[in-house]
């Protein structure tokens, strides 16, 4: 059947209000490739049904999309022919104020979610970059998370329960809406951080937190990463529990800092929620511990959730228009040998990149301005290279151009067998295609 005759068809089934021809949709490219027949928009969770049912029943190729502000973070597919937006399934569908539950369907975004919960003294744990812009099930979907997953984890910590379309275009719940549903295998967790290879996700569930009466970030500045690291892993040991844990180059300090300036080769930077009591039991801690390893200074401001620092934090590791965001992960240790090879490999192609370290998750992510093409793939080769004798490290390159898949998951995955086997079962005709998952899934 022609491209344009299965573009009418779904116009027949959705209505023409529900769909969008190639041309239109040309800009809801995924890893840079873009849909070839066109895209649709369900209004509810049956018409994505239909939808993905139409698609398996016609071998056309379907990708989920909701608020766009994470498609570079895979590889490029195999190529496909409808892009699912999700972003009309925008209806609360449940919120339990007393029991600090939140259902709400997948195109529902996040400042939708800070509107209604703020004014309830509530919130949702998630601080993605984008986060006001993304979808409930684009952040599900991605597993994105951000500077405050040291201290409330991340989306598949938060997820109680999901409600999924699978290949063959039917309805599957999985956990529920309390901490402890029925025991067997966590398919919210199968499916969080799946993007979307698996099914559709149309309805997220999530657990709550109460807003803190106040919240504050303490900042230290250290000549080297030895020893900004070594202070983070004694707070790590110390009587704390801090909301945010990072670390920061210089670069990534001087976009982060009001007045642009930073004068130091690394900032820790801490973060805590409480009450202004326990805020300043915690100060008190905080600087102790700097002062003990060598701080050469000490700061303190405002870090309230969703503020302007706190989405200033969160989106320093957005993936930049002319360069790549690298991403090492390892023993939170191995922090400042990552970083140091990180550097020296960007530094023969002249690229300064903006480095976090996340010090819980043992996480570097470095923003490379201007780093493309071959000098992209060089900085990796080297980086790997150089990471070779260091046990246990992953690299990541990710970029808005479409980068194939070896290239950007540049490690092997673990459990990459048993992940295709999974995917084997669950979509055998690969209604949602290959290429944008570890090991080509």
């Amino acid at each position: 059947m022609s491209p344009d005759r299965l573009f009418q068809r779904l116009e027949d089934l959705l209505g023409k209000e529900a769909v969008a021809g190639p041309v239109e949709a040309a800009g809801l490219a995924v890893g840079g490739c873009s849909p070839a027949v066109g895209a649709v928009f369900p209004a509810s969770i049956e018409e994505v049904c239909a939808a993905v049912r139409f698609c398996s029943e016609n071998s056309l190729k379907v990708i989920p999309l909701g608020g766009g502000t994470m498609t570079e973070r895979c590889s490029a597919p195999s190529g496909y022919d409808i892009a699912l937006c999700t972003r009309r399934l925008d209806r609360v569908t449940d919120y339990q104020r007393e029991n600090l539950v939140y259902a709400a369907e997948a195109g529902v975004t996040g400042a939708r979610t800070v509107e209604l919960l703020s004014s309830n003294g509530q919130m949702l744990a998630l601080d993605p970059p984008g986060f006001l812009e993304a979808t409930l099930g684009g952040i599900v979907s991605a597993r994105a998370s951000g500077p405050s997953r040291a201290g409330y984890g991340a989306p598949r910590d938060l997820v109680l329960g999901l409600k999924i379309v699978d290949a063959r275009g039917e309805l599957v719940s999985a956990g529920g809406k309390v901490m402890k549903n029925a025991a067997g295998y966590d398919l919210c967790r199968l499916y969080t951080g799946s993007l979307g290879t698996l099914g559709v996700i149309v309805e997220t569930v999530f657990r709550l937190h109460p807003a803190p009466e106040a919240s504050r970030a303490f900042v230290g500045m250290f000549d080297s990463w030895e020893d900004a690291d070594g202070a983070a892993a004694r707070m790590q040991g110390a009587p704390l529990a801090p909301r945010v844990l990072e670390l920061l180059n210089r670069e990534a300090a001087r976009l982060y800092c009001p007045d642009g300036r930073a004068d130091h080769a690394v900032y820790l930077l801490v973060a805590f929620d409480g009450t202004e009591e326990q805020l300043a039991c915690q100060q008190q801690t905080v600087e102790g511990i700097l002062e003990a390893t060598g701080s050469r200074g000490f700061a303190e401001m405002e870090f309230g959730w969703n503020g302007e620092r706190h989405h200033s934090l969160s989106n320093l590791e957005k993936t930049p228009r002319d360069g790549t965001l690298l991403v090492l992960s390892g023993l939170p240790s191995d922090i400042p040998v990552l970083v140091s090879h990180l550097e020296e490999a960007c530094a023969l192609f002249g690229c300064r990149p903006l480095i976090l370290a996340g010090v819980v998750a043992g996480t570097v992510r470095a923003v490379c301005p201007g780093l493309a093409g071959e000098a992209r793939e060089q900085a990796a080769k080297i980086i790997l290279e150089k990471v070779a004798g260091v046990r246990g490290v992953s690299l990541r390159v990710f970029a808005h151009e479409p980068l194939p898949n070896e290239v950007v998951w540049a490690t092997p995955a673990p459990g990459v067998e048993v992940m295709r086997r999974i995917k084997d079962q669950l979509d055998p005709q690969r209604v949602f295609p290959a290429g944008r998952f570890p090991g080509g899934i």
